[in-house]
């Protein structure tokens, strides 16, 4: 089997799950996992796959037609190894929302060899004040020597007003 990675996106409408695994599914491939989403009446998603090598031409042209339905695909081969077992943390950052808090966030972790596998974030309004609040939830591999609280420590030294609670996975 030859491991695929699909890169999604498209205008939201109904259907466009159901027209990508239909392409996998005549070709024998078998949807691993994938994480699909809607922002801002846009659909986008990442798929891991696998294909038999015979099949793998045929699939990626019927994926490419599906740029005539408004649904553009970008196909990456992988080599489907999964990382050395490192621990793996989950975030959640929470503090006043403001330019540049994602490049200030992300910019630490890089510094500190924490790989980011999972980053999600919103703005809601603060309970009691009603300003802007930025809430990151992120999954996270440490580097070896590096635990959830010297993570916890790292973030929260960016600003005073960083809540950052971590939940090793």
């Amino acid at each position: 089997m030859t491991p695929l990675i699909l890169s999604i996106i498209a205008d939201d409408r109904p259907g466009i799950v159901e027209q990508v695994a239909d392409a996998i599914s005549a070709h024998q491939g078998n949807w691993l996992e994938s994480s699909l989403a809607n922002l801002a009446g846009k659909f986008a998603g990442i798929v891991r796959l696998e294909v038999p090598e015979a099949q793998r031409d045929a699939l990626c042209e019927a994926l490419d037609a599906l740029t005539s339905k408004g649904v553009k695909i970008s196909i990456d081969a992988t080599d489907a190894r999964v990382s050395a077992h490192k621990a793996r943390v989950h975030i959640t950052v929470t503090g006043s929302d403001r330019p540049g808090i994602v490049r200030e966030i992300t910019a630490l972790l890089a510094r500190q060899h924490v790989n980011v596998h999972e980053l999600h974030t919103q703005c809601e309004s603060a309970p009691m004040s009603g300003d802007h609040l930025f809430v990151a939830s992120l999954k996270v591999v440490l580097p070896d020597g590096m635990d959830e609280h010297d993570l916890s420590d790292t973030l929260e030294s960016i600003s005073s007003d960083l809540v950052v609670d971590t939940e090793v996975l």
